[in-house]
Parts: C-alpha cells; sequence; structure tokens
C-alpha cells in the first residue's frame, strides 16, 4: 500500500468534516458553541471543594475560595512580580519576622493538604514558609503543622507531645520558584517538591488545639523563628480539606 498526504485548502472542505474534526476532542461542542459553560463551572465548584483558603495574591491577599478567609499582611511585606511577569501578583516577605495571618478559626485540623508556591533567596534569614497558631496575628504560644526551609534542609513540623520534625536534605533556597506541596492524613506525613514526594512518615496528627493557619513568621517579636524571605506566587497559595 502506498499513502501519501494531499493538502486541501479550508475552503475546498466539507463543513461537517470541520465539525467531526472538533467534535472527536469535544463531543458537546454543536450544542455549546466553543464554550461549555456547564463544565467550566463543574471545574471552578471543584477547585473550592474543601478548601480552607485560596490566596491568588492578585494586589491583595483576599481568599477566593468562597470562605471570607481573607489575609492580613503584617509588617514589611509587599507585592511584587510573579514568576511569569504580572505586577502585583505575589508576595515578598522582607524581612525574618513577618506573617501573613487569617480570618477563620480551626480546631485540631488533621487532614490537609497545604499547596503552596515559593521563591526562596539564598543565604536569606528565617525558617517559616506557612503554618497553623493558636495567635491569629502574634504567636499564641502554640504552634506546628509547619513546612519550614533551611539553606541546606527543608521539613514539616508538628508537635505530639514532643517537638516532631520531618526532614529532608536538598537545598531549594536557590532563587528559583518551587511548588511545596504537603499532606497529612491518616496515611502519615509527606512532603512533595515540584511534584516529587520526598520525605514522609507515619505520623498522622498534630497538637490539639484551635488556631488559624498563617504564612510567614510567628511574630513581629519573635525572631528566632520565623519566616525566609521568599514569595508566594499568584494562584498557587491553597489549605484544603481532603
Amino acid at each position: 500500500l502506498e499513502f501519501r498526504r494531499v493538502l486541501f485548502r479550508s475552503d475546498e472542505i466539507s463543513p461537517n468534516v470541520k465539525l467531526a474534526a472538533i467534535a472527536s476532542e469535544d463531543q458537546l461542542f454543536p450544542d455549546h458553541g466553543g464554550f461549555d459553560w456547564k463544565a467550566i463551572d463543574k471545574s471552578l465548584n471543584a477547585l473550592q471543594t474543601g478548601l480552607v483558603g485560596y490566596w491568588p495574591f492578585c494586589g491583595n491577599a483576599n481568599d477566593v475560595s468562597g470562605n471570607g478567609n481573607n489575609g492580613t499582611l503584617q509588617g514589611n511585606i509587599n507585592y511584587q512580580s510573579d514568576r511569569f511577569g504580572n505586577a502585583n501578583s505575589a508576595i515578598k516577605f522582607n524581612n525574618n519576622s513577618d506573617p501573613m495571618c487569617t480570618s477563620n478559626s480551626f480546631s485540631n485540623p488533621n487532614i490537609f493538604t497545604i499547596s503552596i508556591w515559593v521563591k526562596a533567596l539564598p543565604n536569606s534569614p528565617g525558617y517559616f514558609l506557612v503554618g497553623f497558631n493558636n495567635g491569629q496575628c502574634s504567636h499564641g504560644g502554640n504552634w506546628d503543622r509547619v513546612l519550614y526551609l533551611g539553606e541546606t534542609q527543608f521539613g514539616f513540623f508538628t508537635y505530639n507531645g514532643f517537638n516532631n520534625y520531618l526532614n529532608g536534605n536538598g537545598s531549594y533556597k536557590d532563587g528559583n520558584w518551587h511548588h511545596y506541596v504537603v499532606t497529612l492524613s491518616n496515611s502519615g506525613r509527606k512532603v512533595y517538591i515540584d511534584g516529587q514526594l520526598l520525605i514522609q512518615d507515619n505520623t498522622t496528627t498534630g497538637q490539639n488545639y484551635s488556631g488559624f493557619w498563617r504564612l510567614g513568621g510567628l511574630s513581629p517579636n519573635d525572631v528566632n523563628n520565623s519566616s525566609t524571605s521568599f514569595y508566594c506566587r499568584r494562584g498557587k497559595t491553597l489549605v484544603s480539606r481532603d
């Protein structure tokens, strides 16, 4: 058999053939005329299902999950361009103590996922990226469920009657954007970076208290336990109940 390609102009092709080609990718195309609004609404609703907070940093720290869990920037935090160059679409922590606090309190969350994009600069001070605290905007005394980042180490901390650090080795303070995902559930603690599961253990709970999810430092007056200088990228900072 011999096969060869023959090219035709668009006006030489039957409209039914064109429609069949498009419908093979989207069989509802003849009905929705190019925009499947039902599918779009379904996707948006699925995104919001189970969310505790979703902060895209579009020039503000508002929560767009529909839960009203809006953020408040404390101290010297300002808006920057994100990894795509979009202005005012990321926040930058300029020192080692300021937090972004949130509005809603939660009781002893033990099943959740945290997803955040971060760019940390080499030799930048501090440690905390995101965590849980019984103080809303200042350190209340109880803190755990913390994703942290050092010069050559990263990990996830929970307090289980003792300081329980899940540590991993790696240098991610390199001035590049990295995607961090942390989960706590009945299957344990897991930390993913850039889509790869790097560390895990069998810890299934944190300390039992009510508190608030926060980005950055414990308190403006507590510089020994505080955030690194980092940018949180637009559209990718969220906490959800799994």
